[in-house]
């Protein structure tokens, strides 16, 4: 458990036991899930560390306030700094290229930053305060989004000088939105059932699912082309969800509430960890088939589709 208020965390990748989490009061911690135990804290900076993430080799994290920091998380010295970046503002968000050593800030601008070099290489404005939050894509690494705080999502390319593209949306805070970037006018799916601001998304590895977490005390699995969430997650303790990631495995959820709790979840609520015999998995496999082929009839539909809710989201519904 931790002792200050959770803020958006990362998985180590490709190591999949690991996370980073970060704090208000400038510690970031590297937890070994697995064997639920904090394996280093480190004293990253003076104040409020807004935003973290892992280098594509799993080796080092980086994270940032108005410095950038990055420490390497696997040599016999763990929490030992590597060069840091300096910025004029503050920063509010931060990822990492995925196939290269360059990564991305957000903050009155966006900034494009080698980590052989102290100061950007690249910059994009486009006449708003303050950018909340940046993202590559995963598959074409060459693209950028970024969300700012007059509703816009601006998509940037790094090969080019200008951004390429600015939607305003006009949406509802409790209902996400997928769009196609070639055509951002309408969305492509609308995705609902939470009943307060969502606060945090991050798809699955295989890219057919993703994860929301809301301020309505749950976070949610929709599956990419339904508009309703195949599973909710929730429990009597855990308040508002900040922030959640998917496990590079494909196999569990990882969430954290202002309650100051990280929470691990199983991805598919029903299956059975650990080793299986090969009846067992002859069993589970002939179930889901099963439940497959008769996913239309009215009575095994609403059974499937059955969930226990919270009473304040029960209402609201």
């Amino acid at each position: 458990m931790c002792t200050w208020i959770m803020y958006p965390f990362a998985v180590i990748f490709p190591n999949m036991s690991k996370e980073c989490a970060n704090g208000l009061l400038g510690l970031v911690w590297v937890i070994a899930w697995i064997r639920d135990s904090e394996k280093v804290t480190v004293q990253a900076h003076e104040g409020f560390v807004r935003g973290v993430c892992s280098r594509f080799c799993g080796t080092s994290f980086l994270h940032d306030d108005k410095t950038i920091r990055q420490w390497n998380v696997e040599a016999p010295g763990d929490g030992v700094r590597e060069e840091p970046g300096q910025g004029t503002v503050v920063f509010t968000g931060i990822d990492h290229h995925q196939r290269e050593g360059t990564f991305v800030t957000c903050g009155q601008t966006v900034d494009i930053w080698d980590e052989q070099r102290s100061s950007p290489i690249r910059s994009f404005s486009w006449g708003v305060d303050r950018f909340s939050c940046i993202r590559y894509n995963p598959e074409e690494t060459e693209l950028l989004a970024s969300c700012a705080s007059d509703r816009s999502i601006v998509l940037y390319g790094t090969r080019e000088s200008a951004p390429l593209r600015r939607v305003i949306m006009q949406l509802s805070s409790n209902t996400l939105y997928t769009y196609d970037i070639r055509n951002l006018d309408v969305p492509v799916n609308v995705h609902m059932d939470h009943v307060s601001a969502v606060l945090d998304v991050d798809y699955s590895p295989t890219g057919r699912e993703f994860v929301s977490a809301s301020f309505d005390k749950t976070f949610r699995i929709f599956p990419k082309d339904k508009g309703h969430s195949r599973e909710v997650y929730h429990t009597k303790r855990m308040q508002h969800v900040i922030c959640v990631r998917w496990s590079a495995d494909n196999k569990y959820v990882l969430s954290g509430s202002d309650e100051m709790n990280i929470r691990l979840w199983k991805a598919n609520a029903s299956e059975k960890l650990g080793l299986l015999s090969a009846r067992e998995k002859a069993a589970a496999n002939y179930n889901k088939k099963l439940i497959e082929k008769f996913q239309h009839h009215p009575q095994v539909k609403r059974i499937a589709r059955h969930r226990h809710l919270p009473r304040d989201v029960l209402k609201q519904k």
